[in-house]
């Protein structure tokens, strides 16, 4: 029962931070990217290497779309 209860408050984290992350709060996307910074160590930990290069890729692309994000709103940018 812990276990179940464990798996919906982690389900509620992530999409109370989707949410947040949607209504434009650069914070959750960053929680967002430390949580999968710390599964990528509980996968190193598993000498998952395959599964840690995704994650690693996944991270990165993820880093540049906020950069490019960062830099849409620094030029002013009006998007539709």
């Amino acid at each position: 029962m812990a276990v179940h209860g464990a798996a919906f408050m982690w389900v509620v984290v992530l999409l109370g931070l989707g949410f947040a992350g949607r209504s434009g709060h650069r914070w959750a996307f960053l929680a967002g990217m430390i949580l999968y910074g710390v599964d990528m160590i509980a996968l190193l930990v598993t000498f998952s290497i395959w599964a840690f290069a995704v994650h690693a890729v996944l991270i990165f692309k993820w880093f540049q779309g906020q950069k490019a994000l960062k830099d849409l709103n620094e030029a002013n940018v009006q998007t539709v």
